[in-house]
């Protein structure tokens, strides 16, 4: 199925907000890194040993809320609750709220109008997209965070690079996490008995 141009734009348009969260988000990682250096340098102190039994601690908590993280991807991206999503009746209205005042955005619902009954499947993925993407990214902050403590702790900049390297990789296979979700999207609609064989299960 070929798509309008009216839903690319207005594709695009909801998509940006993502961007610009997962580069606010990403940055926030960048910034952690600065201040593990920062802050031993700026100290004057000597690195420290920390008590191991905490050490590690803390390595197995990063390491499972960075599995915790592609997990819910994992669960909430399924074939089957995507199909489940797609699988709703989607009014133009109900995509042309703004979450802010509760009311609809007239000019927005204009936009939607045009749009098909596929098309208007599609764009509803963009919000169903956003809350799981939020705290996947506030995960991959919180990864960082755990070894940024253990750089303050032990003054020591090093202790902050695996959690922060590991957080940067998980960030990195998010960038296209929304077009990925919206060419599943496309190819369930597009392939009915896909579609309708995985609903009947």
């Amino acid at each position: 199925m070929s798509y309008s141009t009216q839903f690319e734009e207005v594709l695009r348009s909801r998509s940006q907000i993502i961007r610009i969260l997962w580069f606010a988000l990403t940055g926030s990682i960048l910034i952690y890194i600065v201040l593990g250096y920062v802050a031993p340098v700026n100290s004057g102190s000597e690195p420290t040993e920390l008590d191991p039994t905490f050490k590690n601690l803390l390595y197995i908590v990063g390491f499972l809320t960075a599995i915790s993280s592609q997990l819910i991807k994992k669960f909430v991206f399924s074939d089957e609750r995507v199909i489940a999503r797609l699988s709703n009746d989607i009014k133009p209205s109900d995509l042309a709220i703004n979450t802010q005042t509760n009311e609809v955005n007239e000019k927005e619902l204009q936009k939607l109008n045009e749009l098909s009954e596929k098309e208007l499947k599609i764009i509803s993925l963009v919000p169903y997209y956003f809350t799981p993407f939020i705290i996947q990214m506030a995960l991959y902050d919180a990864v960082t965070i755990f070894g940024l403590l253990l750089s303050f702790m032990s003054h020591n900049f090093v202790e902050i690079l695996p959690f922060a390297i590991v957080s940067l990789f998980l960030c990195l296979t998010t960038y296209n996490g929304l077009n990925k979700l919206i060419e599943k999207g496309k190819i369930i609609l597009d392939n009915p008995n896909l579609y309708n064989s995985k609903l009947q299960n």
